[in-house]
């Protein structure tokens, strides 16, 4: 599993996920990396109008931007 477009990942307070920017053809978008298996899950939708940048989760879990 190529992870190459997946970037900017901060971890859950879990320590099992991670959120992250994946950027492809242009679009940007959250996912939720799974960091045993490299698994990524879908938070946003693929996006030309919106760029991500940088997230964080915070203690409670809540994804800042």
């Amino acid at each position: 599993m190529a992870l190459a477009d997946v970037f900017d990942a901060d971890p859950y307070p879990d320590g099992k996920s991670a959120v992250a920017v994946r950027t492809r053809d242009g679009a940007s978008q959250l996912v939720r990396v799974d960091l045993a298996s490299g698994a990524i899950a879908q938070l946003t939708t693929p996006s030309i109008d919106v760029v991500y940048a940088r997230p964080r989760v915070n203690a409670g879990g809540t994804i800042l931007n």
